[in-house]
């Protein structure tokens, strides 16, 4: 019996060590997500790529909207992946306020499921999937 708990043990372990690495495997992803929420990142540089599903939203300076503060909580709820493809759930909640403090912009409580890749050695979002209502399992919008 004693064997078996420690057997036991050694699996828990092995299993968590595992889901650690494909967890902290994808920090590069969650790193660029919270750059693209807090507009840091020209909209040149998501062009065409599945990301820019957060930053094609945030063109605000062009329509002459000076941008005041950026409040932005983005968590990840779990990663799955195979070191080569995969997805990430994320929930966020992001608010953007214009310069005199109004609201420009803003999502609360948001749950995302991105499909991930490795390409050239760089995790890449190769697709974005929002559920548009939490409680219908049927409202999945994806992009691209």
């Amino acid at each position: 019996m004693k064997r078996i708990k420690i057997i036991l043990a050694i699996v828990m372990v092995l299993v968590l060590g595992v889901y650690l690495v494909m967890f902290l495997s994808t920090n590069s992803v969650m790193r660029e997500l919270r750059s693209v929420f807090l507009l840091e990142v020209d909209n040149s540089e998501t062009a065409g790529r599945a990301i820019d599903f957060y930053n094609q939203h945030y063109r605000l300076e062009e329509r002459g909207i000076e941008i005041g503060d950026i409040y932005l909580r983005l968590s990840r709820s779990s990663v799955r992946h195979n070191f080569r493809t995969g997805y990430i759930r994320i929930v966020y909640t992001h608010r953007v306020d214009d310069e005199d403090g109004n609201l420009v912009m803003g999502a609360w409580g948001i749950s995302a499921r991105l499909r991930i890749e490795k390409i050239n050695g760089t995790w890449e979002i190769t697709e974005v999937c929002e559920w548009l209502n939490n409680w219908k399992r049927d409202s999945l919008f994806c992009y691209p």
